[in-house]
């Protein structure tokens, strides 16, 4: 068979008209296909980034949570003080 014999075919017409259906016409074709893929990737990258400020958030909230520690955030962050008590801040 020559090449103007097997483009004739009603089956390589056929297979041209699937694919340019599949890859230009469908809803999910390949310029979709690449949209959604970026999307997921930046909400997994969104994701990831949320699940650490939770576990950041976690982690202070567990410090405030204990008494020793939260005396210590008080008096570095707030400069609170005990009774009878001076405070001298250094920079």
């Amino acid at each position: 068979m020559t090449f103007f014999q097997r483009i004739n075919n009603f089956y390589f017409w056929f297979f041209v008209a699937f694919i340019l259906w599949m890859f230009f016409l469908d809803g999910n074709d390949i310029l979709n296909q690449i949209r959604m893929r970026q999307t997921l990737d930046e909400l997994q990258a969104e994701k990831q980034y949320y699940s650490k400020q939770i576990d950041l958030l976690e982690t202070k909230q567990e410090q405030i949570n204990n008494a020793k520690s939260l005396e210590e955030i008080a008096r570095e962050k707030y400069l609170m003080t005990k009774e009878g008590e001076d405070v001298y801040v250094v920079d």
